[in-house]
């Protein structure tokens, strides 16, 4: 009744502009530093989102995309965190096919959120293509955020075409060098956990414990809680490498007790780390049953791991086809056909079984 009588009265272009720039001049960049204030941040964006997506869609309207840009590179942690891709899709487009009169940076910020969408759909040659048009325009503008975020972008996609392409070292040494500049400690943390990825990926053990420890010492806030998790499972990996099992043993599980409900992504790498202990202890069965469960969480779900872990997973799945027995697979099997809370409860067990022997 209340929008028919606003429609009557003749008055929603002008309250509809005023909604939209109200609601688009809440929107502020992200904290940065130690990441204080980052969750009052994020939980006044949560709260007023459907408000913002009103708001970019009047803007998209009358063509201000600009401030369409701008409100992306603000909101763009929440986007990342809260996986809205897919609705903030539209918004990404919009500007790219707009790019006229937009501020270099912004563009440039947005050119990156781009690339991340492609990278995370597996669109790996765009992904890399929009990361370093994004890597150019922040080294024109002399934009250090954007220039450590587009790095970890193109490494990201380019160990699709070349693990040993020359340029992944230096951009993901120049990453951490960036964020640690500019005291970004959340980023600092992925950007180190990303390096251990290359390092481990390329045979670099000591070099890939020595980022991944200082990503742990970094993540101690509790602010930065799931790449806390991320990395400990990171660390097992390496550890098992060595031949470290207790070690990688002690770093699964902490990983495990860190989040009652660990994400997808983390579920599914405690379930490889679980799974590839299981066969280095001889216990092949429950090995497979963890594998299994791994491949059929990542299927359901989408997940598409970064080039740089896929390396790593696909020794994990040549281990599980070299059991053919039929008992082995068929523990396989059924462990992809487990639902995300069965598959929680396969790498809880150990901790309980561990509890109650101790």
């Amino acid at each position: 009744y209340a929008l028919l009588r606003l429609s009557e009265s003749g008055d929603v272009p002008r309250l509809r502009e005023r909604h939209a720039r109200y609601f688009a001049g809440l929107v502020t960049p992200y904290p940065r530093g130690d990441s204080s204030g980052l969750a009052e941040w994020k939980a006044g964006l949560i709260c007023e989102w459907e408000n913002i997506g009103m708001a970019v869609e009047w803007l998209k309207e009358v063509g201000e995309y600009g401030t369409v840009a701008r409100v992306i590179a603000h909101t763009w942690p929440l986007i990342w965190v809260e996986s809205r891709m897919r609705e903030t899709q539209p918004w990404v487009d919009a500007v790219l096919t707009n790019p006229v009169g937009i501020d270099r940076s912004l563009l440039g910020r947005v050119m990156h959120v781009a690339g991340f969408f492609a990278l995370e759909g597996g669109e790996y040659e765009a992904a890399a293509d929009l990361a370093l048009q994004a890597l150019a325009i922040a080294e024109e503008t002399g934009d250090a955020d954007l220039e450590g975020s587009t790095r970890l972008i193109a490494c990201g996609a380019l160990p699709a075409f070349d693990l040993l392409d020359e340029r992944l070292s230096p951009y993901l040494a120049r990453a951490v060098e960036v964020f640690r500049d500019i005291g970004d400690v959340v980023h600092l943390a992925y950007a180190l956990n990303y390096q251990s990825s290359y390092h481990a990926a390329t045979g670099g053990l000591d070099a890939a414990r020595a980022s991944i420890e200082e990503a742990l010492q970094l993540s101690h806030s509790q602010v930065v809680v799931p790449v806390r998790a991320q990395s400990l499972v990171q660390l097992g990996f390496v550890d098992l490498a060595a031949g470290e099992v207790v070690a990688a043993r002690r770093n699964f599980e902490q990983a495990m007790r860190l989040e009652a409900t660990p994400n997808r992504e983390v579920l599914a790498l405690l379930l490889d780390g679980e799974g590839l202990l299981a066969v280095m202890e001889g216990r092949i069965i429950e090995g497979l049953t963890a594998f299994g469960s791994a491949e059929g969480l990542r299927s359901r779900v989408g997940l598409r791991p970064w080039p740089l872990v896929t390396s790593q997973l696909s020794v994990l799945r040549e281990l599980a086809d070299s059991f053919d027995d039929r008992e082995a697979q068929a523990a396989r099997q059924a462990g992809r056909e487990l639902s995300p809370a069965e598959a929680l409860g396969l790498v809880r067990r150990p901790l309980v079984d561990a509890s109650a022997t101790g």
